[in-house]
This record gives structure tokens, sequence and C-alpha cells, in this order.
């Protein structure tokens, strides 16, 4: 199980790549799927979920929840995903 702490170092690390490279920007998923969210919260409306399809998933923008977990939002209009078990490909 992954901790909050985990989490958040997960989320920092990546908040620094992209911060490096700007958006929009590529990521890819190294989870099977993500649940996508129409905002950037899980208080959000789900809508469904982005399948791990070994392709990246570009993400045109960027928020922190009222957890501090920073989501990003995906350019083919799926919705919001956290950045929790992604990474920033160049």
């Amino acid at each position: 199980m992954v901790t909050n702490m985990e989490k958040q170092t997960s989320n920092n690390e990546i908040w620094e790549e992209i911060e490096q490279h700007g958006v929009p920007c590529k990521i890819e998923l190294l989870c099977d799927y993500k649940k996508s969210y129409t905002g950037p919260g899980k208080e959000y409306v789900p809508l469904g979920s982005v399948e791990n399809k070994k392709v990246h998933v570009y993400v045109e923008e960027l928020k922190r929840d009222k957890d501090n977990v920073l989501w990003g939002r995906l350019r083919s209009g799926e919705g919001w995903i956290d950045l929790i078990d992604v990474e920033f490909c160049n």
C-alpha cells in the first residue's frame, strides 16, 4: 500500500520535472489505468478511466487539489487524472 508521504514525494518529483519543461507535456502511466474526473480532485464527477496502452498521455493543465495532490487535465478531453504513478517523458 502506498502511503500519503510516498504519494506526495512522487507528485513533487513529477511537478519539478514538468516545471522545467512546461505544459503541454507527455507522461506515461506506470499503472494499468487511472480513473478520470471532471475536475482536479476525487470530489468531482468520475468520467471513466484512462488505460495504460503503453503510449504517452498529453497533459495540458496542472492543478493541485485540497490534499495538495497534483492533477493533470488531459489533452484528449478525457478529463483530469492524478499524477501519482506516472512518469514524465521528455
